[in-house]
Formats: C-alpha cells, sequence, structure tokens
C-alpha cells in the first residue's frame, strides 16, 4: 500500500509539472471538435472570406487526420514513459526532461504545418490583418485585466497565486489550508514579471505583423522566417526578462516539486485518474475507425 501511495505521489507530481509549466490548454478541448474550434478561431482572428474559410477547413482536416494517427500515439506513449522515468523522487532534471519534450513535439507541429500557413497567410489582405490587430488589442487588453498590471505589487501577487492555485486544482481538486500557503508563499516570492511579460507579448504581436508586411515574392525565405517566429518564441527578448524569467521557471520547478510531495492520497489518486484518462483518450483518438470496430 504504501509502495502504490508512493506511485501515486510521483504521478500526482507530474501532473502538476502539467498543470504549472504548461497550463494544458489544448487538453482542455474536446479533441474531436478541434477542427471547428480552429476555423471559428482562425475565422475571429482574421476575418476570413468564404473562400478563405473553405480553404482553411480543407487543409486543417488533413492536418488534423495526420495529427490524430500519427502524434497521439507519441503523446500516449510520452506520458507513459513520463510516468515510468517518476519510479524514483522527482527531480529537476525529470521536469525539464518533460518540458523540452513539450518543446520538441511543438516544433514537429509547426513544421508539418508550416507550408499550409505560409499558403493560406498569403492570401491575406491588409484589412484581415488590421483585423488581427483589433483581436490582439482585446486579448492585451484581457491579459492586463487578467494579470492586474494596472493594479499594486500586492494586487499583482494575488492574481498570480489565485491562478497558480486554480491550475492546480484542475488536476487533485481542492487545497488544504497548508497547500494554498505554500503556493502563495512560492508565488509571493517569484520575481515581478508580468509587465515584461505583457511587453514581450506586444513585441511578439509586432513582429508578426512586420513579417506580414515584408512577405514579398520569395515564400521560401517567408515560410524560414515564420518557422523560427513560431518556435524560437523566446528569442528577441528583453535581457532583463529572459533572467527574470529564468528565475521564475527554476523557482515553478522547485514549487512543483515541493507540492508534489505535499498531495494527500485522494489527491494523488484524481491526477492519476486524470492521467490515466488522457493515455486512454490519445490511444483511442488515435485508432483508425476499422480499429476502433474491432476493439468495440
Amino acid at each position: 500500500m504504501a509502495d502504490y501511495l508512493n506511485r501515486l505521489a510521483r504521478i500526482g507530481a507530474l501532473i502538476l509539472c502539467l498543470a504549472l509549466l504548461s497550463g494544458c490548454s489544448m487538453m482542455r478541448l474536446g479533441y474531436g471538435h478541434l477542427d471547428t474550434y480552429a476555423a471559428w478561431k482562425a475565422s475571429q482572428y482574421f476575418d476570413l472570406d468564404a473562400q478563405q474559410k473553405d480553404e482553411f477547413q480543407r487543409r486543417f482536416d488533413a492536418l488534423h487526420e495526420w495529427h490524430r494517427h500519427q502524434e497521439l500515439p507519441d503523446y500516449a506513449a510520452f506520458l507513459a514513459t513520463a510516468r515510468a522515468r517518476l519510479d524514483g523522487s522527482l527531480r529537476p532534471q525529470d521536469v525539464d526532461w518533460f518540458v523540452d519534450g513539450v518543446r520538441a513535439r511543438y516544433a514537429r507541429l509547426v513544421n508539418r504545418a508550416l507550408d499550409d500557413a505560409v499558403a493560406l497567410l498569403y492570401t491575406l489582405t491588409p484589412a484581415q490583418l488590421e483585423a488581427l490587430r483589433r483581436q490582439w488589442d482585446k486579448d492585451n487588453r484581457r491579459f492586463a485585466r487578467e494579470y492586474r498590471l494596472a493594479g499594486s505589487v500586492e494586487d499583482v501577487k494575488r492574481a498570480r497565486a489565485r491562478r497558480t492555485i486554480e491550475q492546480i486544482r484542475e488536476w487533485v481538486g481542492p487545497l488544504t489550508r497548508e497547500q494554498e500557503h505554500v503556493v502563495v508563499a512560492a508565488t509571493d516570492a517569484m520575481p515581478m514579471v508580468e509587465k515584461l511579460r505583457y511587453e514581450d507579448r506586444v513585441r511578439r504581436q509586432r513582429e508578426f505583423l512586420r513579417l506580414m508586411e515584408q512577405r514579398g515574392e520569395d515564400r521560401k525565405a517567408f515560410s524560414e522566417k515564420l518557422r523560427k517566429w513560431l518556435i524560437e518564441w523566446d528569442k528577441g527578448r528583453n535581457p532583463e526578462y529572459e533572467r527574470l524569467a529564468r528565475i521564475v521557471y527554476a523557482r515553478r520547478v522547485q514549487l512543483v516539486i515541493e507540492l508534489g510531495h505535499a498531495l494527500e492520497p485522494h489527491q494523488r489518486a484524481l491526477a492519476l485518474g486524470k492521467l490515466h484518462d488522457y493515455i486512454e483518450d490519445f490511444t483511442r483518438l488515435a485508432q483508425r475507425p476499422h480499429s476502433r470496430a474491432a476493439v468495440n
């Protein structure tokens, strides 16, 4: 029984890695409805016309099919391997391995989708880029409200602690008062990077708009610039933001490890169940229709 609870503790720590370091926003979506969601978001941001919507849907359907059958099995294996790596106590290098794995899979997705993205981006008009700018302005105002950028230092810290606690609750359920104190103490001790993060967010948006304005006729050159913009998102950062972001990451890793060991049995069991469900879902969704019918 003690060994079983130990395993649960380590899996719970992995879930905290997911919650604290990646947020798992993609996982919250219904994967089977991702094509509809993606088409809606593309239209929302770029105000696509009917022909562009059809072209986006055609290209995204092909990408979605590839991702379902080629990538989801790897995601399931990745999570299973992550579990196996946690046979001992969770260490910072385990968290780094997980984050590096997420980044590598993101880069693979970008490289697969790049040609389709370039083809679609070349159809965008100045009016549609202006629509994108307006949508980003709305997003930035929402970001500023959520992160309390106009408030005091204490306002920013309270919002930071609340977000972190909510992310953890999604995986392990309600936290004890002692666990919440651990989270608050850890997040309060982190550097104040929120305004620098906002500025970097705006920098990235401006980089993309400049890239679009300078598309030119050399699609190969544009494609390479777009790939770098998508994958090397930390390049060009303010040096002070880069320095502080590294400190924040290291302290979040420390929080993951500390809180992972402090989870109670029912919290670990809930986290384990959610992780198991994701592995099962990825495996099931990756099956081709005839394979799924045979299993049923």
